[in-house]
């Protein structure tokens, strides 16, 4: 795919020449590819061009459910245009959700199809029913450093679609892009499979776990991971030996950082539960009954009144560039004492 794609970028390296019969035009671009085409066309063409049309036909009807236009395709890869920079960005979603649900059918890792997508809201050049410039050069580029089934989207992109869809990011910074001389900032879109998409618990962890995967973020999941531990240990040390009532609530961990990655507290508090209510020793709280709790001005006396239990689990997560702290404190709430 690689040949493929620089032969798209040089394509679009220069349009000065061409004025006089083209226009330019505002839109969403989106630049989509498949892992590793090359490499499994090479272990099995016949197979790989079989898949490869199921890719085109599950892509090209994506396109046009979401109304944009298929500009060209390059081997596996496609481009695509929008007049909607909203319908560009559901196209993206819709599209990563339909291929987890088709591979998760597949038992075979080389006969699923993964693919990584890019979609930017930039000005074209327009000519002969194809599109140059900078626009496509940028979706190209965050497609490529985009996760597999993942989908990355520009800050132009995200401005426009935050408070229009309800999707939830990871910022990526302001990367180099290859060839590119001004910086963009990129976003990650957390692609939730759409049978967790109405649940608000399966998507918090889900959208945890994605956090976690991300390369420039797993030097944390040490930290995160042992941080579980620890409270899930402390926990245990505290109530398990103990006789009953051992009730335990977890409140929403407060979140310290970039206020677009709030859910990251969010993520963590659902993780917590999970680990804590294998301790069969222990009644932990759900989250539906602490959920309501979050930036509450009750005092924990009061919320341990109101839920019936006796230990009160509070946290704070503070984010800081790459680096993730993790600071929590169980409390009996009538002696105040505290791990």
């Amino acid at each position: 795919m690689a040949s493929d794609q620089q032969d798209i970028n040089s394509q679009n390296k220069g349009d000065s020449g061409s004025h006089e019969t083209g226009v330019r035009k505002l839109c969403a671009i989106m630049f989509t590819d498949i892992k590793d085409f090359s490499g499994k066309m090479q272990r099995n063409e016949v197979g790989t061009m079989r898949l490869l049309g199921i890719h085109n036909r599950m892509m090209t009807d994506a396109v046009h459910k979401f109304d944009g236009t298929v500009i060209k395709t390059v081997g596996d890869a496609f481009l695509v245009t929008f007049d909607s920079v909203v319908s560009a960005t559901q196209c993206a979603i819709s599209i990563q959700q339909q291929f987890i649900e088709y591979n998760a059918q597949i038992k075979s890792e080389d006969e699923k199809i993964t693919v990584r997508i890019g979609v930017h809201l930039g000005d074209v050049f327009v000519k002969d029913k194809d599109v140059f410039g900078d626009g496509v050069n940028i979706a190209s580029r965050i497609q490529s450093m985009a996760e597999v089934g993942g989908v990355n989207i520009s800050d132009s992109v995200y401005q426009q679609v935050r408070a229009k869809l309800n999707i939830k990011v990871l910022n990526l910074g302001v990367p180099q892009l290859k060839g590119i001389a001004t910086p963009v900032k990129v976003f990650q879109v957390i692609i939730v499979p759409t049978d967790k998409a109405r649940g608000k618990f399966a998507t918090n962890l889900f959208v945890f776990k994605t956090i976690l995967k991300r390369k420039k973020t797993k030097k944390i999941i040490g930290i995160s991971f042992a941080s579980l531990v620890i409270i899930a240990a402390a926990v245990w040390y505290f109530l398990g030996p103990a006789p009953p009532p051992n009730s335990l609530a977890v409140l929403p961990f407060k979140y310290i950082g970039d206020s677009e990655e709030s859910y990251i507290a969010d993520g963590f508090t659902d993780d917590i539960n999970i680990s804590l209510s294998r301790f069969s020793s222990i009644k932990v709280l759900s989250s539906k009954s602490t959920d309501k709790y979050k930036d509450t001005k009750l005092t924990e006396e009061e919320i341990a009144t109101e839920l019936n239990v006796r230990y009160i689990l509070t946290g704070v997560i503070e984010t800081k560039g790459n680096n993730l702290t993790v600071r929590f404190t169980m409390n009996e709430p009538l002696t105040k004492e505290s791990i």
